[in-house]
């Protein structure tokens, strides 16, 4: 490591609380936690709110890394940003998914469930329900190091209400379980992928600024003028009718 980057580093002397960080980058620079978290949520609600479901992005972003605020976790950021290129063995040897997804689960009862399969598995992808490996139940179950002090970075979530169309499909889930149970997985899966997505501009915009502004900012519309512009081309092609036609 050179001079330059070691000049970076939070003061490791100082009597002071030491501040939270999310990540460092190649610049030397240090994102706090609490920038992160809140720069997620932002993200992540914006895009949920397409569905109906912004409060429910912002639950997500504001508790998906709250495993960061674990001394552990801190140590280890600290250790592998200082390590030799030999010491990558510590890089990603942290869970910091499981805090935030507990934390959901003992803050939004019963529906917190949905909440937790985004947290746990932001970065490794879903998880299943119950099973014999990895799954969602031994994460809530999981013995976790001490990560609260990262709640008081944070805003307060309020309660959460189900979005409409998912209401509508719960109440009448009696009559269509099947139906029911694909909407809430796949609300699971939108809400994932409105997390997901957050988490690694938020991450991008940090480690490699000049590559975010390069990025094209799609407007809200754009799938719309994509499928106009499909139909027009295919309505512009001639199609042969013969032996190698498709019905």
């Amino acid at each position: 490591m050179t001079k330059a980057r070691m000049d970076y580093l939070p003061d490791r002397a100082s009597s002071e609380p030491r501040p939270l960080y999310a990540r460092s980058s190649e610049r030397g620079a240090w994102q706090p936690l609490s920038e992160h978290l809140l720069r997620v949520a932002v993200r992540a609600e914006g895009a949920a709110a397409a569905f109906g479901a912004g409060p429910w992005g912002r639950a997500a972003g504001l508790w998906h890394d709250l495993g960061k605020g674990s001394p552990h976790f801190q140590t280890y950021l600290l250790a592998a940003t200082t390590a030799c290129a030999e010491d990558e063995v510590l890089r990603g040897s942290v869970d910091h998914s499981t805090a935030g997804a507990q934390h959901a689960v003992e803050s939004v009862q019963l529906l917190g469930h949905l909440l937790a399969y985004c947290i746990a598995g932001h970065h490794a992808g879903l998880l299943d329900g119950r099973g014999e490996g990895a799954c969602l139940e031994a994460r809530l179950e999981k013995q976790v190091e001490v990560w609260q002090e990262a709640v008081a970075l944070i805003p307060p979530v309020g309660r959460l209400e189900l979005p409409p169309f998912l209401s509508a499909k719960l109440s009448d889930h009696r009559r269509h379980p099947a139906d029911c149970a694909f909407s809430f997985s796949f609300f699971v899966r939108m809400l994932f992928s409105c997390l997901v997505d957050g988490d690694a501009l938020d991450a991008g915009a940090f480690t490699d600024p000049g590559v975010a502004a390069a990025r094209c900012p799609w407007p809200v519309s754009v799938l719309g003028m994509m499928e106009d512009a499909l139909t027009a081309h295919l309505d512009g092609i001639d199609i042969p009718f013969g032996g190698n036609a498709v019905a």
